[in-house]
């Protein structure tokens, strides 16, 4: 009767130790199979490598680790899935996961608004150092310049990533941030950001406003045989091999390198050297509108230039120029306003047998 006992008692022990390990088993297979022991670079790992499986469910149980992983703020990821989401970027902006994105949109489709969440809580991950991403704060920057990102001030926004990422070194940074003084009128800012973007990684779009500043003389003076020496060097640097640069994008500026230099020897053949006349400024006001005045006229205003939804005016106040009305003109660009206000005040006042140096003072 013992022994019967001893072999019942047993029994239930090996039964209840084969239940355990079968649990077991059956925990870890499932712990493994929904990683729920994985650290945030794990679910991104393995997100990745479900996302590109051939069956549904595997893809289906790809993207949940990755949203996992970006909601627990792996940077990769949130980059990852809001490239895959947004579908479309601005011009220049840097694609981190091309190959990627090539291969998942035909499973994933476009959720711009989804892709805008994910880049939104990026730029709160990317906002503390991170130099390693340097590229993507300029990516960040583009997308609240265009605005696809939104805020109060998208320009001041866009500036403080292009900075962010300029100061890590990376020239595409460099560029825009002076093309965002440039477009404030704030000429010797923006030419500072352009040499410094061409000195430090031969920049070609950063050559080309410098060439574009000494021929039509905006922050310093008008010199078309330096504006020629500007354009060679764009050109230059777009013949050296360079991945970061597409080629559509190299072509485009090939394309416009070209065409200014031949403008600008034409210019230099044909203009005898004119007398250069420094002509201070001071602008007043915001991004969307503002009053230009002229210091050495005891801070008089002259005019000024506006932006009302798109449509762009510049305008000369009424008694500037000898027996005149006040005069206005429509531009392309805040700074195209800024720059014919100057020129026009200036030949009225000074005379049209003159080069301009116009130099902004604060």
């Amino acid at each position: 009767m013992e022994i019967i006992e001893k072999i019942k008692y047993t029994s239930i022990i090996l039964g209840i130790g084969a239940l355990l390990y079968i649990c077991y088993i059956g925990y870890s297979n499932l712990a493994d199979k929904y990683c729920w022991k994985c650290t945030t670079q794990e679910y991104f790992d393995r997100g990745t490598d479900l996302m590109l499986m051939d069956d549904d469910k595997s893809r289906k149980r790809g993207l949940d680790f990755l949203e996992t992983a970006a909601e627990k703020g792996h940077v990769e990821a949130q980059i990852l899935l809001g490239e895959l989401y947004l579908g479309t970027f601005p011009e220049g902006y840097f694609i981190y996961n091309k190959d990627k994105i090539l291969a998942l949109r035909k499973r994933v489709g476009v959720d711009r608004k989804k892709g805008v969440s994910y880049f939104s809580s990026l730029a709160g991950s990317l906002s503390s150092d991170q130099g390693k991403y340097s590229r993507m704060q300029c990516n960040l920057g583009l997308l609240y310049r265009t605005g696809i990102l939104e805020s109060k001030n998208k320009n001041e926004q866009a500036k403080k990533w292009f900075l962010m990422s300029a100061q890590r070194r990376n020239t595409n940074a460099m560029y825009e941030l002076g093309m965002c003084y440039n477009s404030e009128g704030d000429y010797g800012t923006a030419r500072q950001w352009f040499t410094k973007g061409f000195e430090t990684g031969k920049e070609p779009g950063s050559a080309i406003m410098i060439g574009d500043y000494y021929f039509y003389g905006k922050g310093l003076r008008k010199d078309y045989n330096q504006s020629i020496k500007w354009y060679n060097q764009a050109l230059d640097a777009l013949a050296q091999p360079d991945s970061t640069i597409l080629e559509k994008a190299r072509k485009k500026l090939t394309q416009n390198a070209s065409h200014r230099l031949e403008i600008a020897q034409k210019k230099a053949k044909e203009t005898p050297q004119k007398q250069v006349v420094t002509v201070n400024y001071g602008l007043k006001g915001g991004v969307k509108a503002y009053s230009i005045y002229i210091p050495n006229l005891s801070g008089t205003l002259i005019g000024g230039v506006k932006n009302e939804n798109g449509n762009i005016e510049a305008h000369i106040k009424k008694g500037i120029l000898p027996d005149s009305d006040s005069m206005t003109s429509k531009v392309h660009s805040m700074s195209e306003g800024l720059h014919w206000v100057l020129s026009t005040y200036a030949k009225h006042a000074l005379g049209t047998d003159k080069d301009f140096n116009f130099v902004m003072t604060r």
